[in-house]
């Protein structure tokens, strides 16, 4: 037993320190462990989960009304390290500032959600092109693993193009800002980022 012990703590832990997207199978086990009777298991819990980032956020959040005090306190703890809220963020129809590059081409934008499914996860809005005078209906989800949408048609045309493609892995978050990537239906792309609130 004394060699277990320490062969789980570094398997949870190794899982999160080289920054690989564990399964949801994993992240259950994480979660359990966070009321482990070993300090050292319960604390190797709370670091994986945090380097998972804000996708674990869905499963931390309810620990909140845990009965056992250690919980509440380490998913307290969680969430104020998991990076941007983006249940709260689609829930509250929020907007926030971003931009996408390509080279040295940078454009800024805003993001307005106008309409959010919980059960799948689904959302509506716009994204506007402040530099390039656009205005664009987007569609798109939010799952475990990434934060995606495409502007799927013209508001105000402006100089900018719709068929976009946008991608932002929720383990890559830093902070409040999500950071992830553009793709359009011809070949061009690039990083683009998320400044949430």
């Amino acid at each position: 037993m004394r060699f277990f012990l320490p062969l789980l703590i570094l398997t949870s832990f190794a899982s999160a320190v080289w920054g690989q997207a564990a399964s949801d199978a994993q992240i259950k086990t994480w979660i359990e462990e966070l009321g482990a009777d070993h300090y050292k298991v319960r604390q190797a819990a709370e670091d994986a989960l945090r380097q998972q980032g804000t996708r674990v956020r869905m499963h931390v959040a309810p620990l909140l009304d845990s009965p056992d005090p250690e919980i509440r306190m380490r998913a307290e703890r969680l969430l104020k390290t998991l990076g941007p809220n983006l249940l709260a963020f689609l829930k509250e129809k929020g907007t926030c500032k971003g931009e996408a590059s390509e080279g040295k081409e940078r454009w800024p934008c805003i993001l307005t959600i106008t309409e959010y499914n919980e059960e799948d996860g689904a959302f509506t809005g716009t994204i506007e092109w402040t530099s390039l005078d656009a205005l664009h209906e987007i569609k798109g989800k939010l799952t475990q693993e990434a934060f995606t949408f495409r502007e799927t048609g013209f508001i105000r045309r402006g100089n900018a193009i719709i068929g976009v493609d946008y991608t932002f892995p929720l383990n890559e978050t830093k902070g409040s800002v999500l950071h992830g990537k553009w793709k359009s239906d011809t070949p061009r792309g690039g990083p683009a980022e998320l400044k949430l609130p």
